[in-house]
């Protein structure tokens, strides 16, 4: 409890530091004069939680705080969304009609069902299905490719000795899986750190690129201008963790008998805006209706601002 009741009052605290900076914004603001939204994974999705979150908020100042979940919230967002556009989507949110939550981050991965209720409530319709996978398995996989080129113990000491240009790497590669579509004759470009060629050439005397010639993966890497040019196919490869254990989450919660007559999928979370998984997940349920909102990665927090002024 304390320490919730430390995190509320820190965020709370720097929030209005930042409004009081920006000369728009009324002076005199106190906490109090804000509603407050908090939202939460989907997991911590009960009473009990909500009510101890809500006593925390009120050891740190403040007695109107709503809570809204992850799946909760992006609905509200994508619904906002369709009455603005007048998109088919709207038909979705009809009372009584279910849909699926995908909901794919960095490290879990939720699922879960909702029903419209007649005064536009969502109501779960089974048990949300929580997995402690997002895209780390293909991060792990490309680590271990890189692994197999370099070697264990060069790609090691380049990562212990310098760890900024390590995750420099990985951001690269995050940037890549954010725009790689799967198309055959596209060939993906991976920056690769001076330091880890330096490394390499200190430790065995040989030039990055003759090396790597000379492994298993000669004829779907070359390596161009400093760059990794990888082949669709394997690139591709790298990504299947993430694809396999999404597209079976979704099919463990279509074998439950309560969610047969869904024919919607709502796609959220930062993982939701890669276009190869979009792609995937449009072949494997070709019969669902997939809803991707403009901006997946926002549509949480877009979701809890529309919460906070719906409720008023």
């Amino acid at each position: 409890m304390v320490l919730f009741r430390m995190l509320f009052e820190f965020h709370m605290d720097h929030a209005l530091r930042n409004m009081k900076l920006n000369e728009s914004v009324q002076s005199g603001l106190t906490k109090t004069d804000i509603q407050w939204v908090l939202v939460i994974p989907e997991i911590w999705n009960s009473n009990s939680m909500k009510r101890f979150l809500c006593t925390a908020f009120k050891k740190a100042g403040v007695d109107d705080l709503i809570v809204g979940s992850d799946p909760e919230v992006a609905s509200l967002y994508c619904e906002y969304v369709a009455v603005e556009k007048e998109t088919d989507d709207l038909k979705i949110f009809h009372s009584g009609n279910k849909y699926i939550v995908f909901d794919c981050g960095d490290y879990t991965t939720f699922v879960s069902v909702h029903r419209v209720q007649q005064e536009k409530t969502l109501h779960g319709v089974v048990k949300s299905i929580f997995r402690d996978v997002g895209d780390t398995g293909s991060k792990k996989a490309f680590t271990q490719l890189m692994d197999d080129i370099i070697g264990n113990r060069i790609f090691s000491d380049f990562r212990n000795n310098y760890p900024a240009d390590s995750v420099d790497m990985l951001r690269e590669f995050e940037m890549q899986m954010s725009i790689f579509c799967g198309d055959e004759d596209i060939k993906v470009k991976l920056r690769i750190p001076v330091s880890l060629i330096q490394t390499f050439e200190k430790e065995t005397g040989k030039s990055l690129r003759d090396a790597m010639s000379k492994t298993p993966f000669s004829d779907r890497i070359k390596w161009v201008n400093n760059k990794l040019q990888i082949k669709t196919h394997l690139f591709a490869c790298l990504l299947d963790t993430t694809m396999q254990h999404s597209i079976c989450l979704l099919r463990e919660m279509l074998r439950d008998p309560k969610v047969v007559g869904t024919t919607n999928i709502i796609m959220i979370g930062r993982c939701s805006k890669y276009p190869y998984l979009q792609r995937i997940i449009k072949q494997e349920f070709s019969s669902f209706n997939v809803v991707i909102p403009a901006d997946a990665r926002l549509s949480v927090l877009k979701g809890a601002v529309i919460l906070g002024h719906y409720s008023r």
